[in-house]
């Protein structure tokens, strides 16, 4: 089934969709804590794309037991000895593009197939699609001439579910025009350009789960390559083309350049297949990629100090080695999850079935970026959460994933590997017992509540302050904010140093109309005091009520002409 959000529902991730009461893997954007908790999923709401330019025939989808063959340049009798230094660099110059690759259109097909058994007859069948085009210009690149910046611009996107009642009131990424920042060991993030609107949790899971070519290019071979070399692929290649995390304790991917022959006109194309296993966020998967590298025929490699070679029966260590600097042009993929439906016993299976088809061209119409480059804020890069009943909307800061919606909240989990940051709200319900009530909105019986549990558990809590926050702070918000925090040192780290401990900020809100939000915040962050910060001001922007008009269509941008 595939959940309201644009995720695959029938994962082990533990993840569970309020609407539908099923267990949910996560869109591959999610990058959870792999081995730690299962949190994620497959981004359903995945990408299917129609080239309308006049091209040949889009690369060919393989299953994953389909093999690449191998076979040398039509023409070339010494093919199988020649070897390759593939280069794929990048500028943030316009007036440098050529080689170096500046400005491109990317057209993207993918979609997502579960069948997940049911124990009261046949299987159950989802399916969901995604058409787009994007421009995309670099904005930023390192000293190796590597793309760590892009501004980007969805000139065309088209969804489509097998459940009309899934479809999303706004069109997503129709238009939107985005940055996308890598931030070194943390995950990328993404900022929304488009005037007047606001990402959506669907879209950002859309766009941090395509495949992201500027990292892809790790794939390539370090040295000199031939048909038939082998080596392994990298962690974060195997990100950028799978957009989630691979767990590196399970992890059997590895790249051959399978062959290398005539392109259109005088250019020339490079075939590598990507197969294997690994364990990504929603299971063990099994892979098969065909990536085709295009590039024009150049001179022989320079000095061999910087591009070193492997010794092969004493033959000269630059003989036969060509520079082959071009870009990533095409992919395929397939990839296939099949694992246990959580509490079945094992009875009862879902398979995943993912689909993805790239094409890459070197052209498109300028894009303009902003001078200088925004920074991540509020406005332009956290998301929207709508409650399914429509009883409340909220914004929260895209480092967090959405880990369990039901019907009388919601929970938050972060998405960055090496942190534990937890949120849990509920939307106190009226029981039509006003004494009732009324306890449950009381702060200090909420106090009483934590401290008695965590007494019963035998837990070591240090208390900290507790009472209401400045009414100056809240007045414009209307809302009335409580804050009680402690800190609990686990068992086995009692004694140990302070950055073992975990910190709790617990919240009751109240609201004008009797309405009563309760919120727990936890982290292990040093300091903890940005968390909360971050936490703080999701009460500022939880509102009750549907959005009504708050999320409108942003305006399309004019599709570049072929």
């Amino acid at each position: 089934m595939i959940d309201g959000r644009g995720r695959i529902a029938g994962g082990p991730s533990g993840r569970t969709d309020g609407q539908h009461g099923q267990r949910a893997t996560g869109a591959m954007g999610a990058r959870p804590h792999p081995g730690r908790r299962a949190r994620g999923a497959i981004l359903a709401a995945a990408l299917s794309a129609a080239w309308s330019l006049a091209s040949p025939a889009p690369a060919q989808t393989l299953a994953p037991s389909q093999p690449i063959q191998a076979g040398p340049p039509a023409g070339d009798a010494e093919a199988l000895s020649v070897r390759y230094l593939f280069q794929e660099k990048y500028t943030e110059d316009p007036t440098k593009a050529g080689v170096l690759l500046n400005l491109y259109r990317v057209a993207v097909r993918e979609t997502i197939q579960v069948k997940r058994d049911n124990p009261e007859g046949a299987p159950t069948v989802g399916e969901t699609s995604l058409r787009s085009i994007y421009t995309e210009r670099v904005t930023r690149t390192t000293k190796d001439k590597v793309a760590d910046e892009v501004l980007r611009n969805y000139d065309s996107a088209t969804f489509k579910t097998t459940d009309a009642t899934l479809s999303p009131k706004v069109p997503p990424l129709a238009g939107m025009r985005i940055v996308y920042r890598l931030r070194g060991p943390d995950l990328p993030v993404i900022l929304c350009l488009t005037s007047r609107r606001r990402m959506t949790h669907m879209e950002f899971r859309q766009i941090s789960d395509q495949i992201y070519l500027p990292t892809l290019t790790l794939m390539l071979p370090r040295q000199p390559a031939r048909a038939g070399d082998t080596w392994p692929m990298s962690i974060k290649a195997a990100w950028a083309l799978l957009g989630s995390i691979p767990n590196d304790q399970e992890y059997d991917l590895n790249v051959e350049l399978a062959e290398v022959k005539k392109g259109q006109g005088s250019s020339m194309v490079a075939v590598f297949a990507v197969r294997g296993t690994c364990t990504v966020t929603q299971g063990p998967s099994a892979i098969n990629a065909r990536v085709e590298f295009t590039f024009e025929p150049s001179k022989p490699a320079g000095n061999p100090a910087t591009a070193p070679l492997p010794v092969a029966g004493g033959a000269s260590a630059r003989e036969g080695v060509f520079e082959a600097r071009g870009y990533i042009s095409r992919i395929s993929l397939a990839q296939n999850l099949t694992f246990e439906v959580p509490e079945s016993e094992g009875r009862l299976m879902s398979h995943t079935h993912r689909e993805v088809v790239l094409e890459r061209r070197k052209d498109g119409q300028q894009l303009e970026p902003q001078v200088p480059s925004p920074e991540a804020d509020v406005d332009n890069s956290w998301l929207v959460f709508d409650d399914p009943g429509g009883r409340y909307h909220l914004l929260f800061p895209q480092e967090l994933d959405i880990l369990h919606v039901n019907a009388q909240g919601v929970d938050f989990a972060s998405r960055q590997m090496d942190r534990q940051d937890m949120v849990r709200l509920r939307l106190i319900e009226k029981s039509g017992d006003p004494t009732r009530d009324r306890l449950a909105a009381d702060p200090m019986r909420e106090k009483q509540r934590l401290e008695a549990q965590w007494s019963q558990r035998g837990e070591k809590i240090l208390p900290g302050s507790a009472g209401w926050l400045p009414e100056a702070d809240w007045a414009t918000f209307k809302r009335k904010v409580w804050r009680y925090e402690a800190a609990l040192i686990p068992d086995d780290q009692a004694g140990g140093p302070q950055a073992d401990r975990i910190y709790l900020d617990d919240y009751i809100v109240q609201f004008p109309r009797n309405e009563t939000l309760q919120l727990d915040a936890m982290t292990t962050r040093q300091p903890h005091t940005k968390f909360r910060q971050d936490v703080e001001d999701m009460i500022r922007n939880f509102e009750l009520g549907p959005p009504g008009n708050a999320l409108p269509a942003a305006p399309r941008q004019p599709a570049p002409r072929p």
